[in-house]
């Protein structure tokens, strides 16, 4: 009954004009801060562990208008799921470095996409799987009964295949790599116990997965971001090339470069990362950051 009622509500937003779309988000951002949801509060306090020098009243215009940035991605990505690939490129309003990603492709070699949680994440991957032959981890979602649609989704396109996160689809991703196939990783994501290293981010120690140091160690492919940034009327889609070090030995060096490399991203607006995330939640001393008294 979830599902179905999920399916419509998703199916009604899709066939909303976007501008109209990203509208009924800004208002519903508006009562959902005023209401001092814990978004809002998990938004707050890492902008306070990541930006100490900026004020109060600073910290809190970029917090109110980064959860209006997540009720976008929110809404629109009904349309971004189930609006088609004509509908998705008719949307990206300017490329930015698609030699980069044009290069890869014509390579060779594997590609290895790393989309954090910036602008509208599922565009941008979207996007890429309809370009190329692609194998996606994933996350079962929280609520169990969304897992058929999100998978339904996120396969939309012929040349996309989603694996789950465990052993048996990290192997679908090696073998796609040796292939010269195209993944897609969202490396900004807490990694299971034993998964991860801890490196900083934005000055914070955050426990980060080091997946994608394995990855390019073990198959050498071709490294980089990928954003959708969200701007009037659509989107302005783009590529960067990671720091050099992400490509070390080293897999300190390597996820520490990562991490740089998403502080770059994040640079083009800070307000369309999802700071409601509990990015700092594992911390080797045992803090809680989100503890509340």
């Amino acid at each position: 009954m979830r599902l179905f009622f999920v399916r419509c509500l998703m199916g009604f937003f899709s066939l909303l004009p976007l501008g109209l779309n990203r509208t009924i988000a800004d208002v519903l951002s508006r009562i959902l801060f005023a209401l001092n949801i814990l978004e809002r509060r998990t938004t707050e306090r890492n902008l306070e562990l990541c930006f100490p020098a900026l004020t109060t009243i600073e910290r809190k215009k970029i917090a109110q208008e980064s959860m209006a940035q997540s009720a976008r991605w929110a809404l629109e990505t009904s349309s971004v799921w189930l609006r088609g690939e004509d509908w998705r490129q008719s949307r990206i309003l300017k490329f930015h470095n698609r030699d980069l990603f044009d290069k890869a492709v014509s390579s060779d070699r594997g590609i290895l996409l790393l989309i954090p949680h910036f602008g509208n994440w599922e565009m941008a991957g979207m996007w890429s799987g309809d370009q190329a032959k692609t194998t996606a981890i994933y996350r079962m979602p929280k609520l169990e009964q969304l897992d058929p649609l999100v998978r339904e989704a996120r396969s939309a396109s012929a040349l996309s295949t989603l694996v789950p996160a465990t052993s048996r689809g990290v192997m679908s991703v090696l073998k796609a790599l040796n292939r010269g196939e195209q993944t897609i990783i969202l490396p900004d994501q807490v990694p299971v116990s034993g998964s991860g290293v801890y490196s900083k981010f934005f000055g914070v120690p955050a426990y980060t997965l080091t997946l994608v140091h394995n990855l390019i160690k073990k198959t050498k492919p071709e490294v980089l971001f990928s954003y959708a940034l969200r701007v009037p009327g659509g989107f302005e889609l783009g590529f960067l090339e990671p720091p050099e070090d992400i490509y070390s030995e080293d897999a300190q060096v390597s996820v520490d470069a990562m991490n740089k490399g998403i502080e770059d991203l994040c640079q083009l607006d800070i307000t369309q990362y999802q700071w409601e995330y509990k990015r700092f939640k594992n911390q080797a001393d045992g803090r809680d950051f989100y503890k509340e008294s």
